[in-house]
C-alpha cells in the first residue's frame, strides 16, 4: 500500500512539472507576440492560459490530497 501511494505521488508530482513548465512556455510566447497578435488571437490564448492553470490547480490539490492518504 505505501508503495501504491509513493508511485502515486510521483506520478502526480510528474504531471504537476510538465502542467508549471507548459504554463511558463505557453505565457512567456504569449507576451512575446503580443505585438503581432489581433483581439481575437489574445482573447484565445487567454483562454488558454486560464485552462492550463485550471489544470494546474487541479493537480496541486490532488497531490496534496495523495500526499496527504
Amino acid at each position: 500500500m505505501y508503495k501504491l501511494k509513493y508511485y502515486n505521488s510521483i506520478f502526480y508530482s510528474k504531471l504537476l512539472l510538465y502542467s508549471m513548465l507548459s504554463t511558463k512556455d505557453l505565457t512567456s510566447t504569449h507576451f512575446q507576440n503580443m505585438k503581432e497578435l489581433t483581439g481575437n488571437q489574445i482573447r484565445q490564448c487567454n483562454t488558454a492560459e486560464i485552462k492550463k492553470i485550471t489544470i494546474l490547480i487541479i493537480m496541486v490539490t490532488l497531490s496534496i490530497s495523495f500526499l496527504e492518504r
